[in-house]
């Protein structure tokens, strides 16, 4: 099993190739979309559920939650994500992830009220064990094919692959899709991790 994971949505238009191809192949994904993009686009995130795939709480607003921010804006940030979700469907959705804005330097240690407020609410934090943005976008590596070989050679088995909704992460993912399929089951993160797993 492989889980691909897409983060913040801020071009809701790149989404919908993408769901078409991931369904051509059987596969769903977890979408931690930014609240916000819901409350302008909230047939995005019905269009997402509708075709089996997960949504994961990224914040309502895309806010840096470290270092230690207040513990109101941490549930602020938190609640208004899972309301702007709840507006957009038209009723109650179980979030079950939880991935903070810009977590790479995420711990257990230096935040410790985020934790508290995600395991507070039924959530677990969502970690990758595959980053494209580090890997590539933030040396500059804007090309589809970069993305879609390095998916190809990188992937294995078990990952968690952090993605977002740009061009070239969605182009990328789209042209490596087949080869992933053939290889790999593509799974929601709570496909992977079910809600009685440790």
């Amino acid at each position: 099993m492989v889980a691909l994971t897409f983060d913040d949505c801020f071009l809701p238009d790149l989404v919908e190739p993408l769901l078409q191809d991931l369904e051509a192949v059987g596969a769903r994904a977890t979408f931690f979309c930014v609240g916000r993009v819901f409350r302008s686009h909230p047939e995005l995130a019905r269009r997402l559920v509708a075709g089996g795939h997960e949504l994961g709480n990224h914040t309502l607003h895309h806010r840096m939650l470290t270092p230690r921010p207040e513990r109101r804006v941490i549930d602020a940030e938190i609640d208004g994500w899972q309301r702007a979700v709840e507006e957009a469907l038209g009723g109650p959705y179980p979030t079950r992830w939880f991935r903070p804005p810009g977590m790479a330097g995420f711990t257990v240690e230096a935040d410790p009220e985020i934790l508290e407020a995600v395991r507070g609410r039924g959530m677990r934090v969502a970690l990758w064990t595959l980053d494209i943005y580090r890997s590539l976008d933030r040396l500059g590596v804007r090309d589809p094919e970069k993305v879609a070989d390095f998916l190809r050679e990188r992937v294995r088995g078990g990952e968690i692959v952090l993605l977002h909704v740009s061009t070239s992460n969605v182009e990328g993912a789209r042209r490596a899709l087949p080869d992933l399929a053939a290889r790999f089951r593509l799974v929601t993160l709570s496909e992977m991790f079910p809600p009685d797993s440790p």
